[in-house]
């Protein structure tokens, strides 16, 4: 089952159901696929985007749930989705879901990380903080 929160989408191609992922290495492997950034991306979308460009979402969408799955494999679905509405449909929910602000009382910002003793973080108000290990603690000290 899709998980929205996750940035899933399922949707259905013949008489098979295929979840599509829009995570970070979804993005990673398109961007590397089309030669773009995440912001020419995004720009190709609100356009008119290629039929290429758009196998080449699916394809990198369904990577996570459906590994090995082909470029070709990808394109054969397109048809089975309805055509170019439906690829764009499942790829529009994908991204909703993958891009949607925190509804609310969900946190807007990560938990806070263990540092691992060296290097510096975020305190949760944005302020830089350093962390050092001495002696088996972890003092911090902002940074000014």
């Amino acid at each position: 089952m899709a998980n929205p929160l996750t940035g899933e989408t399922t949707f259905e191609a013949g008489e098979s159901t295929y979840t599509l992922v829009l995570d970070v290495d979804a993005i990673c492997a398109l961007e590397a696929k089309l030669d773009m950034g995440i912001g020419e991306i995004v720009m190709s979308l609100n356009g008119s985007p290629r039929l290429g460009f758009l196998r080449a979402m699916l394809w990198a969408g369904l990577q996570a749930r459906h590994k090995g799955m082909t470029e070709k494999a990808a394109g054969d679905l397109i048809p089975l989705m309805g055509g170019l509405p439906g690829v764009s449909s499942a790829i529009g929910k994908a991204i909703s879901n993958a891009f949607a602000p925190p509804e609310e009382g969900e946190a807007a910002d990560p938990p806070p990380v263990e540092a691992d003793g060296t290097g510096s973080a975020s305190a949760p108000n944005g302020t830089s903080i350093a962390v050092k290990a001495t002696s088996g603690s972890r003092r911090r000290a902002p940074l000014n």
